[in-house]
């Protein structure tokens, strides 16, 4: 039976038709001008110390402020402390700052920035700004897309800060 769901999965996303797809980094490309978009980031983790798993919940609103600026506001959910709180929040902003397009193909490449605040415990050795820990980051993006085929490149500086607690 798990063959036949892991097949009939395969299958399905062989149908979907995407440009890019970048879940959890951006590519230089930005959203189109005077758009909003919406996404809820969700996960399930199992706590080191105990049985007990933990529920993070990170909505966010997208703005496409111009073809060359966008806005990303997050919060950070969860209920690591017995009850469903808001522990945090974060702010992102992305400028576009060379593009060069032809047909089937572009190159493009952005400057980011993200400030983040979490008042939570840090319970993970990884420094993520993305609902864990306090601090900021910055940095550059390059994306090339030829024809479907998208190759995008990060790198940044992250500071990270105390919780708080």
């Amino acid at each position: 039976m798990r063959i036949f769901i892991l097949m009939l999965f395969i299958l399905c996303i062989q149908s979907i038709k995407a440009q890019e797809l970048f879940v959890y980094t951006e590519p230089a490309s930005n959203m189109s001008a005077k758009s909003i978009g919406v996404r809820f980031n969700n996960s399930l983790m199992k706590e080191s110390s105990g049985k007990n798993y933990s529920y993070h919940l990170l909505p966010e609103i997208m703005w496409g402020v111009s073809k060359k600026i966008m806005v990303h506001a997050d919060l950070f959910l969860s209920n690591r402390n017995k009850q469903f709180n808001a522990e945090g929040a974060a702010i992102y902003l992305k400028y576009r700052f060379y593009s060069e397009d032809q047909i089937h193909s572009h190159f493009r490449m952005a400057a980011f920035a993200r400030a983040a605040f979490n008042n939570s415990d840090i319970h993970q050795p990884v420094v993520d700004l993305n609902g864990h820990n306090s601090g900021y980051e910055a940095g550059l993006i390059a994306t090339k897309l030829i024809n479907k085929l998208a190759l995008s490149a990060s790198s940044s500086l992250l500071h990270a800060l105390d919780n708080g607690k």
